[in-house]
């Protein structure tokens, strides 16, 4: 699982469950169906910089569409001021400034509801499939088929 930076979305376990979120939400899902994903994931994480990276990105996504209640504001201002993730991004990755003061910055931001929560975006239906269910695809590049 790579960690391309600081940010509370820039790694591959945060794009996971940032995007699980708000694909629920789009779909329609309940708030308490929502909230019940994002909490069941919680309990198979290795290690407090992945909980960290849980917590955050799931508190960002939250709160972008409304969601984000006290007891999960608390939950990430523990996790975040316990340090056990920086103490864990220092080993793994190395300087830990900007991380910090990303968290800072975050914490101070979903700590006031957002004004205007993002509405659920509604997709087309796919109205041509190019494959049926069972179909084969192969690939030719040069000599070599996949």
């Amino acid at each position: 699982m790579a960690i391309d930076g600081p940010g509370m979305v820039d790694s591959d376990p945060g794009y996971d469950i940032y995007n699980l979120i708000l694909d629920l939400y789009d779909a329609g899902v309940d708030a308490t169906d929502i909230l019940d994903q994002f909490n069941g994931h919680r309990y198979s994480l290795d290690g407090p910089l992945f909980c960290e990276i849980h917590l955050t990105a799931g508190a960002q996504a939250l709160w972008e569409i409304g969601l984000l209640n006290n007891q999960l504001i608390s939950e990430v201002r523990f996790v975040i001021e316990n340090g056990h993730g920086l103490t864990d991004w220092r080993e793994n990755i190395g300087d830990d400034t900007v991380r910090k003061k990303v968290l800072k910055s975050f914490l101070k931001k979903i700590s006031i509801p957002k004004k205007k929560p993002r509405p659920r975006k509604r997709y087309s239906k796919v109205a041509r499939k190019l494959y049926a269910c069972g179909d084969c695809v192969t690939l030719r590049h040069g000599k070599y088929l996949f």
